[in-house]
Protein backbone atom coordinates (compact mmCIF):
# COMPACT_ATOMS: atom_id res chain seq x y z
CA UNK A 1 0.00 0.00 0.00
CA UNK A 2 1.68 3.64 -1.13
CA UNK A 3 -0.39 6.32 0.67
CA UNK A 4 -0.31 9.19 -1.30
CA UNK A 5 -0.40 12.89 0.72
CA UNK A 6 -1.32 15.54 -1.47
CA UNK A 7 -1.40 19.30 -0.51
CA UNK A 8 -3.97 21.93 -1.65
CA UNK A 9 -3.49 24.95 0.01
CA UNK A 10 -5.76 27.29 -1.75
CA UNK A 11 -8.73 24.77 -1.93
CA UNK A 12 -11.46 27.76 -1.01
CA UNK A 13 -10.28 29.45 -3.31
CA UNK A 14 -9.65 26.64 -6.40
CA UNK A 15 -13.64 25.90 -5.44
CA UNK A 16 -14.26 29.45 -5.84
CA UNK A 17 -13.23 29.34 -9.34
CA UNK A 18 -15.08 26.19 -10.25
CA UNK A 19 -12.62 23.73 -9.57
CA UNK A 20 -14.29 20.87 -7.67
CA UNK A 21 -11.17 18.14 -6.73
CA UNK A 22 -7.97 16.35 -8.23
CA UNK A 23 -7.05 14.27 -10.45
CA UNK A 24 -4.36 11.08 -9.90
CA UNK A 25 -2.16 9.78 -12.08
CA UNK A 26 -0.03 7.02 -12.09
CA UNK A 27 2.88 5.45 -14.51
CA UNK A 28 5.30 2.74 -14.18
CA UNK A 29 8.13 5.64 -15.12
CA UNK A 30 8.80 9.13 -14.87
CA UNK A 31 8.60 9.73 -18.40
CA UNK A 32 5.91 7.18 -19.30
CA UNK A 33 1.98 7.32 -20.34
CA UNK A 34 0.01 8.49 -16.90
CA UNK A 35 -3.42 6.70 -16.24
CA UNK A 36 -5.66 8.22 -13.61
CA UNK A 37 -6.29 6.31 -10.99
CA UNK A 38 -8.62 8.15 -9.06
CA UNK A 39 -10.57 11.56 -8.35
CA UNK A 40 -10.53 13.30 -4.96
CA UNK A 41 -13.08 15.48 -3.98
CA UNK A 42 -12.55 18.61 -2.66
CA UNK A 43 -13.66 19.72 0.83
CA UNK A 44 -14.09 23.09 1.89
CA UNK A 45 -11.05 24.23 4.40
CA UNK A 46 -9.22 20.68 3.80
CA UNK A 47 -5.79 21.51 2.66
CA UNK A 48 -4.28 17.89 2.63
CA UNK A 49 -5.78 14.98 1.05
CA UNK A 50 -4.70 11.30 1.40
CA UNK A 51 -4.86 8.25 -1.05
CA UNK A 52 -3.96 4.80 -0.52
CA UNK A 53 -2.59 2.92 -3.50
CA UNK A 54 -3.01 -0.71 -3.10
CA UNK A 55 -1.65 -1.87 -6.64
CA UNK A 56 0.70 0.61 -7.14
CA UNK A 57 4.55 -0.77 -7.06
CA UNK A 58 7.58 1.46 -5.02
CA UNK A 59 9.28 2.42 -7.50
CA UNK A 60 5.83 4.31 -9.91
CA UNK A 61 5.54 7.68 -10.53
CA UNK A 62 2.23 10.10 -9.52
CA UNK A 63 1.16 13.59 -11.58
CA UNK A 64 -1.90 15.08 -10.24
CA UNK A 65 -4.08 17.97 -11.81
CA UNK A 66 -7.54 19.69 -10.96
CA UNK A 67 -10.34 18.91 -12.35
CA UNK A 68 -13.73 20.61 -13.34
CA UNK A 69 -16.41 17.68 -14.46
CA UNK A 70 -14.30 16.28 -17.64
CA UNK A 71 -12.08 19.75 -17.88
CA UNK A 72 -8.42 18.99 -16.82
CA UNK A 73 -5.71 22.00 -15.42
CA UNK A 74 -2.22 21.67 -16.64
CA UNK A 75 -0.40 18.47 -15.09
CA UNK A 76 1.90 18.71 -11.74
CA UNK A 77 4.97 17.43 -12.01
CA UNK A 78 5.72 14.29 -11.47
CA UNK A 79 6.46 12.61 -8.14
CA UNK A 80 7.81 8.95 -6.92
CA UNK A 81 5.65 6.93 -4.78
CA UNK A 82 8.03 6.43 -2.37
CA UNK A 83 10.19 9.70 -1.23
CA UNK A 84 13.71 9.14 0.18
CA UNK A 85 17.21 7.39 -0.19
CA UNK A 86 17.13 4.07 -2.35
CA UNK A 87 19.64 0.62 -1.75
CA UNK A 88 20.89 1.63 -4.83
CA UNK A 89 22.08 4.70 -4.83
CA UNK A 90 23.50 4.04 -1.37
CA UNK A 91 26.00 1.16 -3.39
CA UNK A 92 26.85 3.22 -6.09
CA UNK A 93 27.59 6.29 -4.40
CA UNK A 94 29.65 4.41 -1.90
CA UNK A 95 31.53 2.33 -4.54
CA UNK A 96 32.76 5.81 -5.59
CA UNK A 97 33.29 6.75 -1.97
CA UNK A 98 35.93 3.96 -1.53
CA UNK A 99 37.55 3.71 -4.81
CA UNK A 100 36.62 6.76 -6.80
CA UNK A 101 34.62 8.37 -8.91
CA UNK A 102 35.60 5.41 -12.22
CA UNK A 103 35.56 2.94 -10.22
CA UNK A 104 31.84 2.49 -11.20
CA UNK A 105 30.19 2.27 -14.69
CA UNK A 106 26.40 2.50 -14.15
CA UNK A 107 25.26 1.75 -17.92
CA UNK A 108 22.39 -0.46 -19.77
CA UNK A 109 22.95 -3.08 -22.58
CA UNK A 110 22.32 -2.62 -26.01
CA UNK A 111 23.12 -6.02 -26.16
CA UNK A 112 24.09 -9.68 -25.10
CA UNK A 113 24.43 -13.64 -24.58
CA UNK A 114 24.79 -16.02 -22.40
CA UNK A 115 29.18 -15.32 -22.67
CA UNK A 116 29.08 -11.87 -22.87
CA UNK A 117 26.98 -8.10 -22.30
CA UNK A 118 27.85 -5.12 -24.39
CA UNK A 119 27.13 -1.42 -24.14
CA UNK A 120 28.29 0.05 -27.89
CA UNK A 121 27.77 3.56 -26.42
CA UNK A 122 30.34 5.55 -25.29
CA UNK A 123 30.23 3.92 -21.09
CA UNK A 124 32.42 0.98 -22.32
CA UNK A 125 33.23 1.26 -25.71
CA UNK A 126 36.38 3.15 -26.61
CA UNK A 127 39.01 3.35 -29.29
CA UNK A 128 41.87 3.42 -26.71
CA UNK A 129 42.89 0.23 -25.09
CA UNK A 130 42.56 0.29 -21.68
CA UNK A 131 44.67 -3.06 -20.64
CA UNK A 132 43.61 -4.82 -18.39
CA UNK A 133 41.76 -2.56 -16.37
CA UNK A 134 38.29 -4.08 -16.10
CA UNK A 135 39.81 -7.61 -15.47
CA UNK A 136 38.08 -9.24 -12.15
CA UNK A 137 35.39 -6.17 -11.92
CA UNK A 138 32.19 -6.94 -10.56
CA UNK A 139 29.46 -6.94 -13.04
CA UNK A 140 25.57 -6.72 -11.41
CA UNK A 141 22.90 -7.49 -12.47
CA UNK A 142 20.37 -6.16 -10.36
CA UNK A 143 17.34 -6.95 -12.34
CA UNK A 144 18.47 -10.70 -13.18
CA UNK A 145 15.50 -12.91 -13.08
CA UNK A 146 17.69 -15.53 -11.33
CA UNK A 147 19.66 -14.53 -8.25
CA UNK A 148 22.50 -16.68 -9.39
CA UNK A 149 22.98 -14.48 -12.64
CA UNK A 150 23.11 -11.04 -10.62
CA UNK A 151 26.77 -11.12 -10.41
CA UNK A 152 29.92 -12.35 -12.09
CA UNK A 153 33.63 -11.37 -12.52
CA UNK A 154 34.78 -9.81 -15.81
CA UNK A 155 37.27 -12.81 -16.97
CA UNK A 156 40.76 -12.09 -17.62
CA UNK A 157 41.17 -10.24 -20.78
CA UNK A 158 37.47 -10.37 -20.72
CA UNK A 159 37.54 -6.57 -22.03
CA UNK A 160 37.03 -5.76 -25.54
CA UNK A 161 37.46 -1.99 -25.29
CA UNK A 162 36.64 -1.70 -29.11
CA UNK A 163 33.21 -3.42 -28.94
CA UNK A 164 32.04 -2.38 -25.73
CA UNK A 165 31.88 -6.21 -24.44
CA UNK A 166 32.41 -7.79 -20.98
CA UNK A 167 33.24 -11.39 -20.84
CA UNK A 168 32.18 -12.63 -17.30
CA UNK A 169 34.35 -15.35 -15.85
CA UNK A 170 31.06 -17.78 -15.71
CA UNK A 171 28.57 -17.63 -18.64
CA UNK A 172 25.18 -16.61 -17.20
CA UNK A 173 21.90 -18.93 -17.24
CA UNK A 174 19.50 -16.27 -18.87
CA UNK A 175 21.23 -13.79 -21.02
CA UNK A 176 21.19 -9.98 -20.78
CA UNK A 177 18.55 -8.48 -22.85
CA UNK A 178 18.67 -4.81 -24.62
CA UNK A 179 18.20 -2.24 -22.01
CA UNK A 180 18.37 -3.74 -19.12
CA UNK A 181 20.95 -1.52 -16.21
CA UNK A 182 24.01 -3.18 -15.13
CA UNK A 183 26.74 -1.80 -13.44
CA UNK A 184 30.97 -2.58 -13.18
CA UNK A 185 31.95 -2.19 -10.03
CA UNK A 186 35.91 -2.20 -9.31
CA UNK A 187 37.52 -3.49 -6.50
CA UNK A 188 37.89 -6.87 -4.94
CA UNK A 189 36.52 -6.38 -1.94
CA UNK A 190 33.30 -4.45 -3.40
CA UNK A 191 31.10 -7.34 -4.39
CA UNK A 192 27.82 -5.79 -4.50
CA UNK A 193 26.02 -8.91 -2.55
CA UNK A 194 28.31 -9.81 -0.07
CA UNK A 195 30.34 -7.08 0.77
CA UNK A 196 28.17 -3.83 0.29
CA UNK A 197 24.51 -4.95 0.96
CA UNK A 198 25.76 -6.15 4.21
CA UNK A 199 27.59 -2.78 4.78
CA UNK A 200 24.69 -0.63 4.14
CA UNK A 201 22.55 -2.31 6.36
CA UNK A 202 25.01 -2.29 9.07
CA UNK A 203 25.27 1.72 8.34
CA UNK A 204 21.41 2.12 8.48
CA UNK A 205 21.53 0.43 11.58
CA UNK A 206 23.88 3.31 12.99
CA UNK A 207 22.21 5.77 11.92
CA UNK A 208 18.93 6.72 14.14
CA UNK A 209 15.80 8.94 13.83
CA UNK A 210 12.94 9.83 16.10
CA UNK A 211 10.03 7.54 16.01
CA UNK A 212 6.84 7.34 18.56
CA UNK A 213 6.17 3.43 19.32
CA UNK A 214 2.65 2.50 21.26
CA UNK A 215 2.85 0.67 24.23
CA UNK A 216 -0.07 -1.33 26.31
CA UNK A 217 0.48 0.24 30.41
CA UNK A 218 -2.92 -0.44 32.28
CA UNK A 219 -1.46 -1.62 35.69
CA UNK A 220 0.42 0.51 38.13
CA UNK A 221 4.14 -0.54 38.44
CA UNK A 222 3.94 -2.88 35.20
CA UNK A 223 7.01 -3.97 33.53
CA UNK A 224 6.65 -3.74 30.32
CA UNK A 225 9.56 -6.07 27.55
CA UNK A 226 9.90 -3.35 24.99
CA UNK A 227 12.58 -5.75 23.23
CA UNK A 228 9.53 -8.19 22.68
CA UNK A 229 7.30 -5.92 20.86
CA UNK A 230 10.14 -3.93 19.28
CA UNK A 231 13.31 -5.99 18.90
CA UNK A 232 15.22 -2.89 17.32
CA UNK A 233 15.23 -1.28 20.64
CA UNK A 234 18.02 -2.39 22.74
CA UNK A 235 19.06 0.36 25.06
CA UNK A 236 18.33 2.54 27.52
CA UNK A 237 19.74 5.60 25.40
CA UNK A 238 17.26 4.91 22.67
CA UNK A 239 14.43 6.23 25.14
CA UNK A 240 13.41 9.93 25.25
CA UNK A 241 10.25 10.60 26.60
CA UNK A 242 6.82 8.69 27.31
CA UNK A 243 3.53 10.29 27.32
CA UNK A 244 -0.23 9.96 27.88
CA UNK A 245 -1.97 8.42 24.35
CA UNK A 246 -5.25 7.42 22.41
CA UNK A 247 -5.71 3.69 21.25
CA UNK A 248 -4.63 5.17 17.67
CA UNK A 249 -1.34 6.45 18.89
CA UNK A 250 -2.34 9.84 19.11
CA UNK A 251 -1.23 12.25 21.92
CA UNK A 252 -4.14 12.08 24.81
CA UNK A 253 -2.55 14.76 27.82
CA UNK A 254 0.22 17.14 27.49
CA UNK A 255 2.74 15.76 30.00
CA UNK A 256 5.55 12.81 30.44
CA UNK A 257 4.97 10.03 32.42
CA UNK A 258 8.21 8.85 34.65
CA UNK A 259 9.70 5.27 33.37
CA UNK A 260 12.57 3.66 34.48
CA UNK A 261 14.55 1.86 31.87
CA UNK A 262 16.54 -1.63 32.61
CA UNK A 263 18.06 -4.55 30.95
CA UNK A 264 17.41 -7.72 31.77
CA UNK A 265 18.80 -10.73 29.67
CA UNK A 266 19.54 -9.34 27.22
CA UNK A 267 16.11 -7.58 26.30
CA UNK A 268 15.53 -3.52 27.29
CA UNK A 269 12.13 -3.20 29.84
CA UNK A 270 10.42 -0.31 31.52
CA UNK A 271 8.65 -0.10 34.50
CA UNK A 272 6.50 2.63 35.14
CA UNK A 273 4.75 3.94 38.24
CA UNK A 274 1.51 5.55 36.94
CA UNK A 275 -1.47 3.55 35.01
CA UNK A 276 -2.99 4.54 31.61
CA UNK A 277 -4.26 2.38 29.02
CA UNK A 278 -1.96 3.49 26.14
CA UNK A 279 1.34 5.69 26.28
CA UNK A 280 3.30 7.09 23.53
CA UNK A 281 7.27 6.05 24.01
CA UNK A 282 9.23 8.53 21.77
CA UNK A 283 12.67 6.71 20.96
CA UNK A 284 15.73 6.83 18.47
CA UNK A 285 15.32 4.28 15.91
CA UNK A 286 17.42 2.96 13.38
CA UNK A 287 17.02 3.48 9.68
CA UNK A 288 17.70 0.18 8.73
CA UNK A 289 14.16 -1.01 10.42
CA UNK A 290 11.88 1.41 8.59
CA UNK A 291 11.96 0.18 4.47
CA UNK A 292 9.41 1.50 2.13
CA UNK A 293 7.39 2.82 4.90
CA UNK A 294 6.66 -0.11 6.99
CA UNK A 295 8.77 -1.88 9.97
CA UNK A 296 11.63 -4.13 8.46
CA UNK A 297 13.67 -7.14 10.65
CA UNK A 298 16.63 -7.34 8.16
CA UNK A 299 16.65 -3.87 6.44
CA UNK A 300 16.71 -2.99 2.73
CA UNK A 301 17.12 -6.11 0.22
CA UNK A 302 16.50 -4.44 -3.54
CA UNK A 303 17.87 -1.77 -5.18
CA UNK A 304 14.31 -0.10 -5.39
CA UNK A 305 14.06 -0.50 -1.49
CA UNK A 306 13.58 3.24 0.38
CA UNK A 307 14.78 4.25 3.31
CA UNK A 308 14.18 7.54 5.00
CA UNK A 309 17.58 8.50 6.05
CA UNK A 310 19.61 11.36 4.51
CA UNK A 311 21.90 9.77 1.34
CA UNK A 312 25.25 11.59 2.55
CA UNK A 313 24.63 9.86 5.87
CA UNK A 314 24.25 6.47 4.73
CA UNK A 315 26.67 6.90 2.29
CA UNK A 316 29.09 7.35 5.11
CA UNK A 317 27.77 4.52 7.32
CA UNK A 318 28.33 2.57 4.79
CA UNK A 319 31.98 3.31 3.48
CA UNK A 320 32.67 2.89 7.47
CA UNK A 321 31.33 -0.29 7.25
CA UNK A 322 33.08 -1.37 4.60
CA UNK A 323 36.59 0.27 5.87
CA UNK A 324 36.27 -2.07 8.66
CA UNK A 325 34.94 -5.09 6.13
CA UNK A 326 38.59 -4.92 4.82
CA UNK A 327 40.50 -7.31 7.51
CA UNK A 328 43.90 -7.91 8.22
CA UNK A 329 45.30 -9.62 5.05
CA UNK A 330 46.53 -6.49 3.85
CA UNK A 331 49.94 -5.26 3.43
CA UNK A 332 51.62 -3.27 6.11
CA UNK A 333 51.27 0.03 4.22
CA UNK A 334 47.97 -0.90 2.62
CA UNK A 335 46.45 -1.63 5.91
CA UNK A 336 47.50 1.84 7.30
CA UNK A 337 45.92 3.81 4.52
CA UNK A 338 42.62 1.62 5.12
CA UNK A 339 43.46 2.83 8.99
CA UNK A 340 43.64 6.15 7.92
CA UNK A 341 40.57 6.72 5.23
CA UNK A 342 38.54 4.50 8.47
CA UNK A 343 39.47 7.61 10.94
CA UNK A 344 38.65 10.03 8.30
CA UNK A 345 35.68 8.37 7.16
CA UNK A 346 34.44 7.60 11.03
CA UNK A 347 34.85 11.11 11.74
CA UNK A 348 32.37 12.37 8.77
CA UNK A 349 29.74 9.10 9.83
CA UNK A 350 29.95 11.39 13.07
CA UNK A 351 29.73 15.16 12.16
CA UNK A 352 26.71 13.96 9.83
CA UNK A 353 25.22 12.20 13.14
CA UNK A 354 25.33 15.70 14.66
CA UNK A 355 24.16 17.54 12.10
CA UNK A 356 20.64 15.10 11.55
CA UNK A 357 20.19 13.43 15.20
CA UNK A 358 20.75 16.51 17.01
CA UNK A 359 18.21 18.77 14.72
CA UNK A 360 15.48 15.37 15.47
CA UNK A 361 15.84 15.11 19.38
CA UNK A 362 15.65 18.94 19.57
CA UNK A 363 12.58 19.29 22.19
CA UNK A 364 9.16 19.87 21.10
CA UNK A 365 7.43 23.07 22.65
CA UNK A 366 4.36 21.86 23.43
CA UNK A 367 5.69 19.09 25.14
CA UNK A 368 8.18 19.84 28.79
CA UNK A 369 12.09 18.36 28.73
CA UNK A 370 11.41 14.42 29.60
CA UNK A 371 12.01 12.73 33.20
CA UNK A 372 14.09 9.48 32.48
CA UNK A 373 15.52 7.55 35.19
CA UNK A 374 19.31 7.65 34.04
CA UNK A 375 21.65 9.33 34.36
CA UNK A 376 23.45 10.45 31.19
CA UNK A 377 21.46 11.00 28.19
CA UNK A 378 23.88 9.87 25.34
CA UNK A 379 21.83 9.74 22.12
CA UNK A 380 24.65 8.24 19.58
Amino acid sequence: MITVSLYEPDVDAQLADGWTGLALFRSATQGGAYTQIASIPYVAGQEVYSWGDSTAAGTDWYKTARYQGLTLSDYSNPFPARTGTTMAAIRQAAVRMVNGRDALVLTAATGGSQNYIEDTTNSLRSSISRGKILDSAWIYRPAAALDADKVRMVAEGGYDHAAGRLTPDLEWTNAPVPGETFEVILGANLHPLDSIAPAIRDGLARCRFVDTVLVINDTPGQDTNLSAFYPWLTSPVQLRTLAPATSDGHYAEHHHVHFRPYMKRGELWIRTEEAYSYLNLEVLRPHSTYVNDQDSIGGPVYDSDVVRCPLDWAVAATVVEIYKGFGTGLAAKENALVETALGRWSAEFSRLSGTYLRQAVQPKPAISMPRIGVGRRDFY
